[in-house]
């Protein structure tokens, strides 16, 4: 075993981030297209594409869920649906197999010091974990949920984030074994905690369509901060219940720790240009302070608007799929940071 990982490895690693990045975009359009039920069979969906026998097959099945009585979508419209959910499907293995390919070839060449030993082994089960929580999220709305839990959809998201998270930090740790870089650690520990927070009630937004519950802001309503009927009018606004599974509650803690993690983020971002002199520093200062900008941007006009090019459904998609991007862009950009603390 070599003491010091091959340059090579951080680029597979970093290979697989973007995998990771470009599988939870067309996720997010599987969800948003009410796509991901179409497949009702784990077994489903391997790498070739099914005959028009099977997709009828498949679409005689979707019927049979509670969703289908509300999609109602005809054969033809199924179709592009099965072929979102395929290619998602498809997709992720395909990690798969490049996360497996990297660990046999670096394991062969006897490449893999202690140091990045437990990530790099267990890359190709991080992989299959998450596409079997993908199957566990898809499972729980045949029968009894209108659509998938939000619960499971947070679980299934939150593990990619975990795996590139991991992945990334092994890259930069091979890239960059003793950084430089002075950045403040405590501030973006903060900024850190709040951003997760905000990236739970995002999944729980995004399994809810919670998004939908306002169109107003800053306020909740026009002229009124706290949204009618808290709780959808369902559990008493006491009880921890009410924040996580209603619409309304969980669109206004979204927001509102969105906000919090938004200053969080900006005031890391203005502590580290007073005080560090690197590059890296500033240029992951600058980073935050555009991302954040850019995040809550894309927020508010989803919430107001949500139409671009003409088409109020094609820019509630687009600007939900940025919204995601932009949401993964800064946790990169905050784990950078955290990376590049300042050590005594």
């Amino acid at each position: 075993m070599t003491h010091q990982p091959p340059k090579s490895m951080a680029y597979w690693l970093l290979i697989m981030c973007g995998w990771i990045i470009g599988t939870a975009m067309i996720g997010a359009i599987t969800r948003l297209t009410d796509s991901g039920l179409s497949i009702m069979d784990w077994a489903a969906g391997e790498f070739w594409w099914p005959s028009a026998e099977q997709i009828t097959d498949y679409y005689l099945l979707y019927q049979k869920t509670p969703e289908s009585q509300i999609t109602a979508f005809t054969r033809e419209e199924f179709t592009p649906r099965f072929f979102l959910e395929w290619f998602h499907r498809n997709w992720g293995r395909a990690l798969g197999v490049i996360a497996l390919a990297g660990l046999i070839y670096y394991a062969a060449r006897r490449q893999i010091p202690r140091s990045v030993a437990p990530v790099v082994i267990a890359a190709p089960w991080l992989i299959g974990f998450q596409g079997f929580l993908g199957w566990f999220m898809v499972y729980s709305g045949f029968e009894t949920h209108m659509g998938v839990d939000h619960y499971r959809l947070a679980l299934h998201l939150g593990g990619a984030i975990v795996a590139l998270g991991l992945f990334y930090w092994t890259a930069l740790k091979i890239l960059y074994p003793a950084p430089r870089w002075n950045i403040p650690a405590r501030p973006w520990a903060w900024a850190f905690s709040g951003l997760l927070i905000t990236l739970l009630f995002g999944a729980f937004t995004a399994g809810l369509n919670a998004a939908e519950a306002s169109s107003s802001w800053p306020n909740f309503h026009p002229g009124q901060f706290l949204p009618a009927g808290l709780c959808d009018g369902a559990q008493s606004p006491w009880r921890p219940a009410c924040w996580v599974n209603s619409q309304r509650g969980v669109h206004f803690v979204h927001r509102n720790i969105a906000l919090i993690a938004a200053g969080l983020l900006i005031f890391a971002s203005i502590r580290t240009l007073m005080i560090s002199r690197s590059s890296p520093a500033k240029g992951v200062a600058v980073a935050g302070i555009g991302l954040v900008i850019t995040q809550m941007t894309l927020g508010i006009w989803l919430v107001v608007a949500g139409g671009l090019f003409g088409d109020p459904t094609l820019g509630k998609y687009t600007l939900a799929v940025l919204h995601q991007l932009v949401a993964l862009a800064l946790f990169l950009t905050t784990l950078t940071a955290l990376y590049g603390r300042a050590r005594h």
